[in-house]
């Protein structure tokens, strides 16, 4: 009885010995992490045959907190988990049974091995949020499972995340994706080295590179001569480009024509809030470059340029966001920008904001003159931009009335020509008188309209 005991205390000692240990993937498992964002990670853990689930679930957790701790932040939030069993491996073995005469049966069993992997999508953030519910302090995390599974080592410290300091504006979709490819299936690390995901052109968020002649399904292949695998490869890229730099980007078209186009690299407004200390203002600032607003900028005429969101600020305090943010937008040629500090302002900008948001930062180009009107944007010729108020006196004495369509100011549509009409907005003086077509009862009529001054607006001095 005891000899069974004993062997029985072997063979569990010898099967935790032979599971998956904390480390880097490797032929037997382990974990391997993407940064995707500023306080944004995907955090994988695989393991081998020896090891159970909940080993692989906790192993993963510590990675989780390690990786948040090495990046500077103190909390983290789980986003999307999962966690499943790989059973494509398994061992045959069998024999040969004599049964007289010469003859014999071969028997064999299968035992399949089950390999569990576990994933998590994880936010972190350096104070503890409390518009998140659940949250990991990520020093505890560390603490107890490294003691729990005898991990002996100090956080590892990870280098800052970057970025580049301009941007094609092409939003890009992996149609296989290559991060974490085959931990679900296999520890084989072969599986990620194998993998060979397509890039192509989702959408645009700037229009000079749909002007350039990049287009929708453009498959990328190289971006100024280097061959482009995977994201960090782009961004390994572009991580020496300024604003204007030409990038000449290859690209396979109809899935067989290469051809190359040239495209002008703009303001990145995300790497704003990653490389503070790198940005400076290349110009003095004055209090009349630049507007700060904290609410809603919908009493003024401004027109977004781009936006930054976040689960919290990314920069600090909110003086530091501010004097930065003068800096940035000054340097991208904007002279205004709208800063939210709250999940609930946020989204009464944005109603379709995530939820959880609670800082955003929108560059905007605040025009001197304005129209004076608010309006609703519907369907269809007549519905485009109907008016629902009016606040300017000389609109009315004009002739505009509530539930007219603007459909053109100065001859340009608003809606097929939008750029140029933005263009023209901003160089109205106050006084000008424009000519606002509208369609009202079926009809195209043309008033002459005065602009009236933008309200203003508070400006932050910054003698820097």
């Amino acid at each position: 009885m005891k000899r069974l005991l004993l062997s029985g205390i072997i063979t569990a000692v010898f099967l935790i010995g032979c599971a998956t240990q904390y480390q880097q993937r490797g032929f037997t498992g382990g974990f391997a992490e993407a940064q995707t964002s500023r306080n944004q990670f995907t955090i994988a853990f695989a393991g081998n045959g020896y090891t159970s689930g909940q080993r692989a679930v906790e192993l993963c957790l510590l990675r989780c907190a390690e990786v948040s701790l090495g990046h500077g932040f103190r909390y983290f939030a789980l986003g999307q988990s999962s966690s499943e069993y790989d059973r494509s491996t398994a061992i045959t073995t069998g024999g040969y049974v004599p049964i007289g005469h010469g003859n014999g049966v071969y028997f064999s069993t299968s035992q399949v091995i089950a390999k569990p992997s576990t994933a998590n999508n994880i936010l972190c953030f350096r104070d503890k949020p409390a518009n998140i519910k659940s949250c990991f302090d990520a020093r505890q995390t560390f603490d107890t499972l490294s003691k729990k599974y005898g991990v002996q080592k100090e956080v590892e410290q990870f280098p800052r995340f970057r970025l580049s300091k301009a941007r094609l504006g092409v939003v890009i979709d992996i149609e296989k994706p290559q991060a974490l490819a085959g931990l679900h299936q296999s520890a084989n690390t072969s599986l990620m080295v194998e993998s060979k995901p397509k890039l192509k052109i989702k959408s645009f968020t700037e229009s000079s590179a749909q002007e350039a002649g990049l287009k929708l399904g453009d498959e990328i292949l190289a971006v100024d001569g280097t061959a482009i695998t995977n994201l960090a490869k782009f961004g390994e890229v572009a991580s020496g480009w300024n604003i204007g730099h030409v990038a000449q980007v290859t690209v396979r078209r109809d899935s067989e024509k290469e051809i190359t186009v040239p495209v002008t690299a703009v303001f990145n407004p995300v790497l704003q809030f990653e490389q503070i200390s790198d940005i400076k203002c290349d110009r003095p600032v004055t209090e009349k470059d630049v507007v700060i607003l904290h609410k809603d900028v919908h009493a003024i005429d401004a027109i977004p340029v781009s936006d930054y969101r976040d689960w919290e600020n990314p920069v600090g305090s909110m003086e530091e966001a501010e004097n930065y943010l003068i800096a940035a937008a000054a340097n991208d040629g904007v002279n205004g920008v709208l800063i939210l500090d709250s999940p609930e302002s946020v989204r009464n900008f944005d109603s379709k904001a995530e939820e959880n948001v609670g800082f955003m930062c929108v560059l905007l180009l605040i025009p001197q003159a304005r129209l004076g009107l608010e309006f609703e944007t519907g369907m269809g010729y007549e519905h485009r931009f109907v008016i629902r108020r009016i606040q300017n006196a000389e609109a009315e004495t004009a002739g505009l009335r509530i539930g007219d369509s603007i459909l053109a100011i100065n001859g340009i549509d608003l809606v097929q020509s939008a750029s140029a009409a933005r263009n023209d907005r901003l160089k109205w003086k106050i006084g000008q008188v424009v000519q606002v077509t509208v369609a009202r009862d079926g009809r195209e009529r043309t008033f002459p309209v005065e602009v009236i001054a933008n309200p203003p607006a508070l400006p932050r001095v910054n003698n820097s």
